[in-house]
């Protein structure tokens, strides 16, 4: 496995199989093409698809449909979002198997 994350000075040089630490308050958010959406990469795996982010959505902020190419899991710190099957709120776990359309809004 190749996973990185990018902005992380402390893993240029580690060996693919290196364990890693993330010092996730150091990494900077980046805005999406999306309003009001920014990310902050945490892991990802160009091979796989493989893709582990904190998402920061503001009140009213949509991601258009999408599918995902591995599972998707969600953890809500703060508010709540919903998709088209279900709501989620402060401290739940939200997961969607493989390939399923989501479409996540605050």
């Amino acid at each position: 496995m190749t996973a990185i994350t990018p902005g992380a000075p402390n893993h240029e040089g580690l060996a693919p199989l290196a364990s890693r630490f993330v010092n996730v308050d150091g990494l900077p958010w980046e805005p999406s093409q999306f309003p009001g959406i920014d990310f902050k990469t945490l892991l990802i795996e160009p091979d796989t698809g493989l893709l582990t982010a904190l998402v920061r959505m503001a009140p009213g902020s949509t991601l258009p449909d999408h599918q995902h190419v591995q599972i998707e899991q969600t953890y809500v710190i703060d508010g709540a979002w919903s998709t088209k099957m279900a709501l989620s709120g402060q401290a739940n776990l939200y997961g969607a198997p493989l390939e399923a359309a989501t479409l996540p809004s605050t």
